[in-house]
């Protein structure tokens, strides 16, 4: 797995993100499989902390190390405010697919 799709993967686990799930019921009493009963689902995984924290350490010109508490806190804030815009524009998005 490439850095890129590796950071796009945690990203959209820090976030969160909605799954929907195919399940497919066939009959086949008479040799041909027809199909009975389709159920979709969809569950929702909610953000994840620890992709978030892993995400900001990837980052080549994030050296948390050297920042001041304020500067963490800043920074900390800057972090939630985007996943809580990209959580609801998410969230958004799911009610316009159903």
């Amino acid at each position: 797995m490439k850095k890129d799709e590796l950071s796009k993967s945690l990203l959209k686990k820090a976030q969160g993100f909605s799954e929907s799930e195919i399940t497919e019921e066939y009959d086949g009493d008479d040799g041909n499989l027809k199909l009975k009963k389709r159920k979709v689902s969809t569950k929702y995984f909610p953000p994840d902390i620890s992709a978030a924290k892993l995400l900001l350490m990837m980052d080549d010109n994030l050296d948390i190390a050297d920042m001041t508490d304020e500067q963490l806190r800043d920074l900390r804030a800057e972090f939630l405010a985007e996943l809580k815009n990209q959580n609801e524009e998410n969230k958004k998005n799911d009610k316009e697919d159903l």
